[in-house]
């Protein structure tokens, strides 16, 4: 079965007899980072629902947070049931005593499909009623602060997380503290929510470093090619064994959508590799990057035009993306409509497809969670010479690009996820120093290669959640 695979700036394809999925790696990711530290706080809180448990256990617990008054779960709706009619619940305080919240309202909370639902907790008041617009995950957040609970639907992927000690290692050595991929994994976790505008959510459960019966040569099974990929037999063999090792220790394989293997040295070539159901990472700090491949995102670099027309199809390329959490580890490096659309957040009908000439307003997707709303448009999608480029609206962008990328529109290849500079050789001769102001301007006119349409914006509006931009979309008849 022949598959796919992508890095830096190459694609080749190579056979697998093994199930189809994309991999992808990157070797030069900057691992610098701020991390978050576990929190512990003096609340014992839980949500006691058919849908979690009635128990007070770890399948109810609400989970700290860096806040100490707000506290999430992460949990699944299985039940149709619960979609057809309506779950009910209570958030119960177990810190001294037992007390258990609802709502002073007989009104049923409905979830939306897209942002969330909430209401304010009473003290033994009617139970919480719960309406979900689907079987799926989702999260529950409450404010101890302010006595209130939200809640929303999510994406939510599950890792193992295995530490491999091979058997021509030191006795005792392992590739990472339990300190630092315990933070890595925390500061991970916090912006996925963020970029993800709140509706993507991990849980990593993190083995103790696990001894391989091999020593490292043995899993290299044939050199490295002209590209630097490795050969993948002996890379099955590590996850394998890894697998088998975390299996003796009680770990089950198959409750967890991905297997992560964190080690030193080969096997792997030159880098770190992710996509479909497994991830090999070699080094500190490359996990948000290959974790992003098992969720469906590409490595998502940047095409800058040769000349001023930015649809030129005479371009170089740049490896990286500023205005993507797949290569900017900041804050505001939220996923774009293309990589929400791969996620699974948002779908067909929170994109605009003119087919006349008109004006028409997309909201922003970056603002702070939870502002997504399924009545919305979020990006509009032209076709140039066969090839569909997107175009959204950043209401906040990275710390690491020019602000006035939020008066205007960014611009991505829909199929690859990749930015067009529509400034191009505005600055520098570097592609990624340029692409700091990537975005189209107000008021500026951009002409597709094809000459078949023009856009513009117009005007941008709201604040907050609901900002905006008018878009003009004209058609010239060829």
């Amino acid at each position: 079965m022949a598959i796919s695979m992508t890095r830096t700036g190459i694609c080749s394809v190579f056979v697998l007899a093994a199930a189809c999925s994309g991999f992808s790696d990157q070797g030069n990711e900057p691992a610098s980072e701020q991390v978050s530290q576990a929190y512990e706080s003096v609340y014992k809180l839980y949500l006691r629902c058919n849908a979690t448990s009635w128990e007070l256990n770890t399948t109810s617990q609400l989970q700290p947070t860096a806040d100490p008054y707000l506290f999430t779960l992460d949990y699944q709706v299985k039940e149709p049931w619960m979609v057809t009619n309506r779950d009910t619940c209570w958030v119960t305080d177990a810190t001294s005593g037992y007390n258990d919240y609802g709502t002073s309202s007989t009104s049923t909370l409905s979830v939306p499909s897209l942002g969330q639902a909430a209401t304010r907790l009473a003290f033994r008041a009617n139970m919480l009623a719960i309406k979900y617009p689907s079987l799926g995950f989702y999260r529950a957040t409450v404010n101890w602060r302010d006595g209130n609970i939200a809640i929303q639907r999510v994406v939510n992927q599950t890792y193992l997380y295995m530490r491999l000690r091979f058997a021509d290692d030191e006795v005792g050595y392992t590739p990472q503290s339990d300190e630092s991929i315990l933070s890595e994994v925390e500061d991970i976790r916090q912006k996925y929510y963020r970029w993800s505008n709140g509706h993507l959510s991990i849980t990593a459960t993190v083995t103790p470093t696990l001894d391989l019966p091999y020593t490292h040569d043995h899993y290299v099974t044939a050199p490295c090619n002209e590209e630097g990929y490795p050969d993948w037999t002996g890379m099955y063999w590590l996850i394998d064994d890894a697998l088998a090792a975390a299996g003796n220790l009680g770990y089950n394989g198959a409750a967890y959508n991905v297997h992560s293997v964190r080690y030193d040295g080969e096997p792997g070539c030159c880098c770190h590799w992710g996509g479909g159901t497994e991830t090999w990472v070699r080094a500190d700090g490359f996990e948000a990057h290959e974790w992003g491949h098992n969720l469906g995102m590409p490595n998502e670099g940047a095409f800058r035009s040769r000349t001023s027309n930015p649809l030129n199809p005479d371009r170089e390329y740049e490896d990286s993306n500023l205005f993507s959490g797949m290569h900017n580890t900041d804050t505001n490096a939220f996923y774009s409509v293309p990589d929400l659309r791969d996620i699974g957040i948002l779908g067909d009908s929170s994109v605009i497809r003119p087919t006349v000439t008109g004006t028409y307003r997309i909201y922003t997707h970056s603002v702070e969670p939870v502002g997504l709303n399924p009545a919305r448009k979020y990006a509009i999608e032209l076709t140039d010479g066969g090839q569909p480029l997107t175009f959204e609206y950043r209401h906040v962008v990275p710390s690491n690009v020019d602000p006035v990328c939020t008066n205007g529109l960014l611009i991505f290849d829909s199929d690859d996820n990749e930015l067009v500079d529509a400034t191009p050789r505005s600055k520098t001769t570097s592609p990624l120093d340029d692409e700091t102001d990537a975005a189209l301007p107000l008021y500026r006119t951009l002409t597709s290669w094809d000459g078949k349409w023009t856009i513009r914006a117009l005007a941008k509006g709201g604040s907050g959640n609901s900002s905006y931009m008018d878009v003009r979309v004209t058609f010239t008849g060829r």
